[in-house]
């Protein structure tokens, strides 16, 4: 299995791990994602242009992973069949999707793959450890600031003046 690129269903990625980047997701149209995927130029359910836009019996994170090799591809449909049981198919899809409408005859769920997701820059590592160890329940404190000079003595007097005849 190749390294995930993206942010990619149901994986976590923890930013806070990784220097900030730009990324490619993949996200619900219209905030669903169960069903099929419905295109913009026709408004109905999409279909494969090609033989090869189609994989059978392969996993969602693969077909994610086709998804992101392709620059056409804007997405994927992604559907479980329970006749024949256990058959998976891959839809790449190549015009911008729409929505997700529901499927009938399999379960689907319907992605949109979206460029240029930018993740926050990682936080910088805690301090290292002391180089030894305290006493339990000795707390580290920073050592006190320096007292202030001693105060000098005043400056001797002047001399009296000699008396006046």
């Amino acid at each position: 299995l190749k390294w995930c690129t993206a942010v990619c269903v149901d994986t976590p990625l923890r930013a806070s791990t990784m220097p900030a980047m730009s990324l490619t997701s993949f996200i619900a149209p219209a905030g669903r994602a169960g069903g099929s995927c419905v295109n913009v130029k026709t408004g109905g359910r999409t279909r494969a242009a090609l033989p090869s836009d189609v994989t059978w019996d392969a996993s969602e994170a693969a077909c994610q992973e086709q998804c992101l090799g392709l620059k056409w591809c804007t997405g994927y449909e992604y559907q479980i069949f329970t006749r024949p049981r256990g058959r998976t198919r891959c839809i790449l899809q190549r015009l911008p999707i729409k929505q997700a409408v529901p499927a009938t005859a399999f379960d689907a769920v319907c992605k949109i793959k979206v460029r240029n997701v930018r993740l926050p820059a990682a936080s910088p590592p805690p301090p290292p450890p002391l180089p030894f160890a305290l006493p339990q329940g000795v707390r580290w404190a920073p050592p006190p600031s320096p007292l202030p000079p001693p105060a000098q003595p005043p400056p001797p007097s002047p001399p009296p003046p000699p008396p006046r005849p």
